[in-house]
């Protein structure tokens, strides 16, 4: 996936496929309603303990 797709996700210009998501899942060991609904109950425990994302939030 190129920068150029990642964006025109980013500004929902495009949909995520679900063989896109799947791959998401098992990337960054989230459940599909963490990814679909934003919840943290969907959360991994090793996810939990170390969020790559934290400090981008943080920035914002």
């Amino acid at each position: 996936m190129d920068k150029n797709v990642i964006t025109r996700i980013e500004t929902n210009k495009r949909y995520v496929t679900d063989i896109e998501l799947k791959a998401f899942v098992e990337v960054f060991h989230v459940s599909y309603n963490y990814l679909i609904d934003n919840s943290k109950k969907g959360l991994n425990s090793a996810y939990t303990k170390f969020n790559p994302f934290k400090s981008i939030k943080s920035q914002s």
